[in-house]
């Protein structure tokens, strides 16, 4: 558990570090949670945070 964790963190850190905040914030927005909540299970031990960053803003259609 704690190793999701640290991962869905770790995800949301390099989505806002390369992106910013604002599209961070587009992330975590309770409307997008099934999408993100189903692309970070699936992610979670095959992909690397930045692919699984990269997915979510591909998969939510966000433009940074």
């Amino acid at each position: 558990m704690k190793d999701t964790i640290d991962f869905n963190t770790e995800v949301l850190a390099f989505v806002e570090k390369t992106y910013g905040q604002k599209t961070a914030k587009k992330i975590t927005l309770k409307k997008n949670s099934e999408v993100v909540d189903r692309i970070l299970l699936d992610s979670n031990k095959s992909y690397s945070a930045e692919k699984t960053g990269n997915k979510l803003i591909a998969m939510l259609r966000i433009n940074p």
